[in-house]
């Protein structure tokens, strides 16, 4: 049975000051950086220590734990949070002598008077598995001691959740960026049980300001939101509220975060959010990922949040210690675990998080909204779609191009530059639904396809006159300039070109004279610089001018991570999930497999070189013959045999792919022989190898090879194979290449 009991902390004003000063000289040690010694918090527990054992209340309630076998839940109140958000925990009980924090059978909330109802608001409740969203703001404009690293961030949380994931317990999703309206986006797409916020706080006691320092969503720079606002975007689905927020600080000046924490904290509950988690002060990103991970592991095995919440701080306490024996440290106290603090608008027993009785339903990752090319999708989604990451190419994108400046998104097939046009329009439309965007690619063989596109759509907008109107024009580019302007009368287009390395005459070089008409009208659309124009080719675009251009890189380990979270690669976590149910049966305790999902993720990106394509070539497979890997999750050594043959196909289709049916078709039988021989090479080999092997290519002229582990062997066309010329742009890899050489 647990007791609840709301208790109003009774300091008198002396003591208010008397805390506030000690509590400031142990924020005054933690920002010089150094372990926190035993005898600095001596003054601060003996102060608390002697306001619960002279306190009526307080000892009522010890004592009753002590007699009987109940659980107390005691919700402290106060009208100020840094009086809430002291170390209580660490006060001695006088009567076990144990810290407040470690009697088992006590549960400590808090709360703030006004905002507190002993009945909450009956809310419906999402159903299993637990639902995490994480929003971190990471600004691009801070110095280098607020920055937080985002990729850092990010890899940590997908690693401490990586067991929850793989056993289905916990879906985590993540914000695009830390902007407000991405937030907003989100929190209206799904129904999520946890949001988690990381990132700085600042609160002005003296001018009662607080706000927290999110990001501009065009620029990912500074952009300062006040509590009140961060609080009603949570409040924004009026038929679902966000049952649990948790505020994760992360290193800023010590003493600001907090207080703005504090504010913020206030504004959750004010809006009723019924379980609020904030930092009462900053706390190391690591130890605060692990904190997270403990807490949503427990919540998603179905713990109630004061369970799952103490025990996670039990862990957190035990590591801290931990790490300190290993590194001989002696007279330090473990601080962290005192950090969390848990704060409730209502009734513990009404703020349930996860409705188990439903159905488990599964997150639904959803894009904007989906840009049509013609009568079909820009890109061939799967049900499923979400863009992922590139945040930063994507702050540096986003300025210019809403400033209309034309801009080229230039990188290898497979590392998704369609993506990122769909994406960067999805924004634009965003901002201005009469956004209409009309998109063209290699399939588009004249002006007249430009032209029939943009009358279609003046005619289903019942614009009548525009056949009548282009019969006054007998040029083609005529006939565009006047659809431009009925179009823009009503509307603001957009134009994609994707795929510009088909109307090359060579890679990186001239349109090719047939494309001349539809080359006149991207130079029109460029020098102008009036309208959002996105060009996409896979070289560079030598004779458009006023374009600024991006490459875009194969991308992180962890946006790869997401993606293969997001379209459920292969189903190979539900194999990993049934394999460790199958075991836990037969064994009769949980035994997981031997392979784990990041295991799996490394290797395909590895093996991949981050690219989407790839990726998606080898979920195609997987799903059609999951033979060929499911009897192999037994071990990574397994998996990693297993999976060659179907990696190998998938190079094999990324090597027919348009790139190299434009460059294979410069060699000679003989050159492409040397090439096929390399791909089977996994360290550098000697000339004589090749030389002998092949007797079309001249020993000698291969000196210098020397496969990059196996991926890809660059060639120096100049000097091993003269015949070519300069066609080639000087470099060139082989057929089962996963990253392409951007000379070319």
């Amino acid at each position: 049975m647990i007791v609840h009991k709301r208790m109003e902390l009774r300091v008198k004003e002396e003591e208010v000051r008397e805390l506030k000063n000690h509590y400031q000289k142990v924020i005054q040690h933690l920002e010089k950086g150094f372990p926190l010694k035993v005898k600095v918090l001596e003054e601060l527990k003996a102060s608390l220590s002697r306001i619960v054992k002279e306190s009526r209340q307080w000892q009522e309630v010890l004592k009753a734990i002590n007699r009987s076998g109940d659980y107390y839940c005691l919700h402290l109140l106060h009208e100020d949070n840094e009086i809430l958000n002291l170390p209580w925990s660490m006060v001695i009980d006088n009567i076990t002598d144990q810290p407040l924090g470690s009697i088992r059978r006590l549960y400590l909330t808090k709360g703030i008077p006004d905002y507190f109802k002993e009945k909450g608001e009956d809310f419906p409740k999402a159903a299993a598995p637990l639902k995490v969203l994480m929003m971190i703001s990471s600004l691009e404009d801070a110095e280098w001691k607020q920055r937080l690293s985002y990729e850092e961030e990010e890899f940590q949380i997908l690693k401490a959740f990586e067991p929850l994931m793989q056993s289905w317990l916990v879906e985590v999703d993540f914000t695009e960026d830390g902007s407000l309206e991405t937030l907003e986006r989100k929190l209206k797409e799904n129904q999520y049980h946890i949001l988690h916020f990381s990132g700085h706080g600042v609160f002005v006691g003296k001018e009662n300001i607080d706000f927290l320092v999110l990001e501009h969503p065009l620029t990912l720079k500074t952009h300062k939101v006040a509590g009140a606002d961060f609080a009603e975007v949570v409040n924004c689905n009026p038929i679902y509220k966000v049952p649990m927020v948790v505020l994760s600080s992360c290193q800023t000046a010590q003493g600001s975060v907090e207080k703005g924490l504090r504010g913020v904290t206030n504004h959750l509950l004010r809006v009723g959010v019924p379980i609020v988690i904030s930092m009462g002060m900053s706390i190391r990103d690591d130890y605060a990922a692990f904190f997270a991970s403990g807490l949503y592991r427990r919540i998603g095995n179905k713990e109630t949040v004061l369970d799952a919440f103490n025990e996670a701080v039990k862990e957190l306490k035990e590591k801290e210690f931990q790490e300190s024996v290993e590194r001989g440290v002696t007279g330090v106290e473990p601080l962290n675990w005192i950090i969390p603090n848990l704060y409730l608008s209502q009734d513990p027993g009404a703020a349930a998080l996860v409705d188990w009785k439903q159905p488990e339903k599964k997150l639904k990752y959803l894009s904007n909204r989906f840009i049509f090319e013609k009568d079909r999708l820009l890109l061939a989604h799967e049900e499923e779609y979400l863009f992922i990451g590139r945040r930063k190419e994507k702050a540096a994108m986003l300025k210019p191009f809403f400033n209309k400046t034309p801009v080229l998104l230039k990188g290898q097939g497979g590392v998704g530059k369609t993506a990122m046009a769909e994406h960067l329009v999805q924004r634009l439309i965003a901002k201005n639904p009469n956004t209409i965007p009309f998109v063209f690619n290699e399939k588009t063989k004249s002006i007249e396809e430009i032209l029939n596109t943009m009358r279609d759509f003046l005619l289903k907008q019942r614009v009548m006159h525009v056949i009548s109107g282009m019969s006054q024009f007998e040029k083609g580019m005529e006939k565009f300039l006047y659809l431009l302007s009925e179009v823009e009368k009503t509307y603001q287009p957009v134009f994609v070109f994707d795929n510009l390395e088909s109307f090359q005459v060579e890679p990186g070089k001239e349109f090719s004279g047939e494309f001349s008409d539809i080359k006149e009208i991207i130079d029109y659309l460029c020098e102008r610089e009036e309208f959002h124009v996105i060009l996409t080719c896979r070289y560079p675009v030598a004779d458009v001018k006023h374009i600024e251009s991006f490459d875009l890189n194969q991308v992180g380990l962890n946006d790869f991570w997401k993606k293969c979270l997001y379209m459920d690669v292969g189903y190979i976590r539900i194999y990993l999930r049934e394999k460790a149910s199958f075991e836990k049966a037969k064994q009769g305790f949980l035994a997981r497999p031997g392979l784990k999902y990041i295991d799996v993720v490394k290797l395909l990106h590895e093996t991949f070189g981050g690219n989407y394509r790839a990726l998606e070539f080898f979920d195609r497979s997987v799903k059609e013959e999951p033979h060929k890997i499911v009897n192999s999750l037994d071990s990574f050594e397994k998996f990693l045999e297993s999976s060659k043959e179907i990696t190998n196909e998938v190079k094999q289709k990324m090597g027919q792919d348009m790139l190299f049916s434009q460059l294979m078709a410069l060699l000679e039988p003989q050159h492409r022989q040397v090439l096929d021989l390399l791909s089977h090479f996994r360290v550098p080999m000697r000339e004589m190898a090749v030389g002998h092997a092949n007797t079309g290519t001249q020993r000698g002229k291969t000196s210098g090879l020397a496969p990059c582990a196996g991926i890809f062997a660059p060639i120096n066309v100049d000097r091993d194979f003269p015949g070519l010329g300069d066609k080639s742009g000087g470099l060139l890899c082989h057929p089962y290449c996963e990253r392409f050489i951007e000379e070319f």
